[in-house]
């Protein structure tokens, strides 16, 4: 959906013929991006309309396509070959990738966007904004630098201290009492969808049970005898238990009961 409303929103950028366009995405979602875009834009296609991804920091990038695209990763390694095209609006796809500002990646992208004297962009995600706020800082300092001008005051004034069993101190959530005041500043850039708005006729939570019999007597035996050392596990005091091994233990049971619901 969000990447249908990217689209949507670069089809009347280039109908307008504003300029040159940069987009940022995972590796595994680029070509995906490629074929979308030709979906989308294919009736510009007659103007020279064209997107030219770039896969390679060993290539030359010619400054001859409208849209150019790339990874997230690649972008440090190219961003010096970038910055002539005169791109005049960038499009980032999971933006809370870039949730580290200290990383290569993050650095890349303020220091393009603002050498470049980038004014437009689009940011886009999937990941719910209130769940994670620390992660969007870099994202909200490039949207409005003067209202979210450093990680300080950031912390400050938005973020929840919250202490780790290791005893670290991470800031992650919005702080209760400034959650209205969250949502009226970031109204000015942010369009926020959920799925309640998207799909009105789904429940809020839905739960599907389906009861197997498990037929075959091997089958039968060898899920019964998991069971039991499980069990037998559990029970042991001597046996170390943490959430790895919990883990564990629940995926070799639920790999038994796929063959129960699937025969091969």
């Amino acid at each position: 959906c969000k990447t249908v409303q990217a689209l949507i929103l670069l089809r009347k950028w280039f109908s307008q013929k504003r300029g040159r366009v940069l987009i940022v995405v995972p590796s595994s979602t680029l070509y995906q991006w490629v074929e979308q875009f030709s979906e989308w834009c294919r009736d510009f296609k007659s103007d020279g309309l064209a997107i030219c991804p770039i896969i390679s920091s060993k290539n030359p990038i010619l400054p001859i396509f409208d849209c150019y695209i790339t990874s997230m990763d690649l972008l440090p390694d190219i961003i010096e070959k970038i910055k002539p095209l005169g791109i005049k609006l960038v499009v980032a796809d999971e933006v809370q990738s870039f949730k580290n500002p200290n990383a290569k990646r993050s650095r890349a992208l303020v220091e393009m966007i603002q050498k470049c004297n980038i004014k437009h962009k689009i940011f886009l995600s999937g990941t719910p904004i209130k769940n994670r706020l620390g992660e969007y800082f870099t994202v909200l300092n490039l949207l409005a630098p003067a209202h979210f001008p450093s990680w300080r005051q950031f912390v400050t004034r938005w973020l929840e201290a919250e202490t780790t069993k290791s005893g670290a101190v991470v800031y992650k959530r919005l702080r209760k009492y400034a959650i209205d005041d969250f949502r009226n500043l970031t109204s000015r850039w942010i369009i926020r969808r959920e799925t309640r708005e998207v799909q009105a006729d789904l429940p809020p939570i839905r739960f599907d049970y389906r009861e197997v019999t498990i037929s075959g007597p091997d089958l039968c035996h060898s899920y019964n005898a998991l069971i039991s050392d499980f069990t037998d596990w559990y029970n042991d005091p001597n046996c170390k238990k943490n959430n790895a091994s919990l883990l564990g233990w629940l995926a070799r049971i639920r790999h038994e009961t796929e063959f129960a619901k699937c025969p091969q």
